[in-house]
């Protein structure tokens, strides 16, 4: 027992985020459940609008917050792995990861299962996440806005929710599919050039989103400065992504750096409250007559 004990306080520096993480997961629920209240109210009242911009609030709060959730198990349960940061989520069962397969048994040993058991990955987690919540944020935004007749760089609204999520899986591919480019030297220059391209097409999209978003925006006379501040902070998940694949260059050890994985976690949690759970609290106390932030 005592054994046991230490082996786990061994570790102990990796957990240091799962508080950050427990408390972005307590605001996107309650964020959510907020929306949905708001959303029942306009419902009651018949404002289809505002209904649409709160049903929206309360989902994209609701599936972060259970991103969260699972990534609590995930930090709680386990230490800090290469695999565990970043196995795609089709291979969610580190069992049956060749890298992670236990030893075959020999005849003086007994087969062991692997020492955390079955583990869910986080990033991947991160990026399903990401995939739905931001075509919704841009539909939530464009909603506010209520002018179809904007012209927009990417032609329309459905084509920007579409290019949100493309942008989402460009940048998966690059840092989950080719592990952030870690290991470039040993990949071949056509995979190296896909997964560099792959990292540019998303930024590039990124940049389109917030040039329509930021151009509608300034067509509409009672749009809030903070409503501005609730996507032009996107930028800041590339550059956490960004200063991730640059510092893991430097890294000489298979295992992954801890305090760029815990440093991550408190970086896109901040992101994600402010973007989603702060914006729902804006653009839904409208419902009950309060302004939250300035809005209305």
């Amino acid at each position: 027992m005592v054994e046991a004990t230490y082996a786990r306080l061994g570790y102990i520096d990796e957990k240091a985020t799962v508080f950050v993480l427990r408390v972005a997961f307590a605001f996107l629920a309650a964020a959510s459940l907020f929306a949905l209240v708001a959303t029942l109210t306009h419902i009651k009242v018949a404002n289809t609008a505002a209904t649409y911009v709160t049903a929206l609030s309360a989902i994209i709060n609701a599936v972060a917050a259970w991103h969260y959730n699972e990534i609590v198990k995930v930090r709680a349960g386990q230490p800090i792995t290469v695999d565990s940061e970043w196995m795609i989520d089709a291979l969610r069962c580190v069992a049956k990861h060749p890298r992670l397969q236990p030893p075959s048994p020999t005849p003086a040993s007994k087969p062991r299962p692997p020492p955390h058991g079955p583990r869910p990955l986080e990033n991947g987690r991160r990026h399903s996440d990401w995939a739905v919540t931001m075509p919704m944020l841009v539909l939530k935004l464009y909603a506010l806005i209520n002018n179809p007749e904007h012209d927009l760089l990417l032609g329309s609204v459905d084509v920007s929710a579409l290019c949100a999520t493309l942008m989402i899986l460009l940048g998966a591919y690059s840092r989950l599919g080719l592990d952030e480019l870690y290991n470039y030297k040993g990949m071949s220059r056509v995979g190296f050039a896909v997964g560099i391209l792959a990292y540019l097409g998303s930024v590039a999209l990124l940049v389109l989103l917030l040039v329509d978003l930021a151009n509608a925006y300034s067509g509409v006379e009672n749009a809030t400065t903070l409503v501005f501040a609730f996507f032009l902070v996107w930028p800041g998940y590339a550059l956490v992504t960004f200063v991730a694949i640059w510092f893991r260059q430097s890294a000489i050890t298979e295992r992954y750096p801890k305090d760029i994985a815990l440093a991550k976690d408190v970086c896109f949690a901040a992101l994600d409250v402010f973007s989603k759970a702060v914006f729902a609290w804006h653009s839904c106390s409208a419902a009950f007559g309060v302004q939250v932030l300035g809005s209305r």
